[in-house]
Formats: structure tokens, C-alpha cells, sequence
């Protein structure tokens, strides 16, 4: 699983989804360890990134934009530290005791 030291240590993870994945798991593992994600915008990884709170979505195919997102995370290290801190308190609506209470 992704959500090991090498996501704790990471400024960010880069997802060019190109389809539809559902929930994708290694998103969750990512803000499990505080990660932000940069990723594009398909149904399931889209609905779960919010563009400047816990990562940033870029379209499909767009590498100008996945490449312009990724110098954002890369050079400004706070801000990206605060997208980080987000999304690991957001990873707790999707741990396994929450979602059995639902």
C-alpha cells in the first residue's frame, strides 16, 4: 500500500487518472499520510479531490496544467504542508469504524 513512509515523505502524489476508478484506494492511503494528491478529474478521484484543500484536479490529458499543479506543490512547501494537513483529517470520514457506523 501507498500509505507508508514513502507517502509520509512526499510533497505530494501525481494521479493522471485516465478513466473512472470508483474510490480509488491509493487516493485514501495518500491522505492517510497526509499526502495531497494532484491528480485529474474522472469520476471517483475527482469527486475526492478539493481543488486547494487537500490537492489539486487538473483535466484529463492536460499535461501543461499536471505539470503547472506540480510546480505549484513543489515550490511552495507551507502551503502544500496545509493541503497535506487537510487531507489527512478528511481521510478520517473514510476510515473503516466510520464507514461501518454510516
Amino acid at each position: 500500500p501507498v500509505g507508508t513512509e514513502s507517502a509520509r515523505s512526499s510533497a505530494c502524489s501525481a494521479m493522471p487518472t485516465r478513466s473512472w476508478e470508483g474510490l480509488p484506494l491509493v487516493a485514501l492511503e495518500c491522505f492517510a499520510s497526509g499526502c495531497p494528491i494532484v491528480g485529474t478529474d474522472p469520476p471517483g478521484l475527482g469527486n475526492l479531490i478539493e481543488p486547494g484543500a487537500n490537492g489539486l484536479r487538473v483535466p484529463m490529458e492536460d499535461v501543461d496544467a499536471l505539470a503547472h499543479s506540480l510546480t505549484e506543490v513543489s515550490t511552495r512547501p507551507e502551503w502544500t504542508r496545509q493541503l497535506g494537513d487537510y487531507a489527512l483529517r478528511q481521510s478520517k470520514e473514510y476510515d473503516w469504524a466510520n464507514v461501518a457506523a454510516r
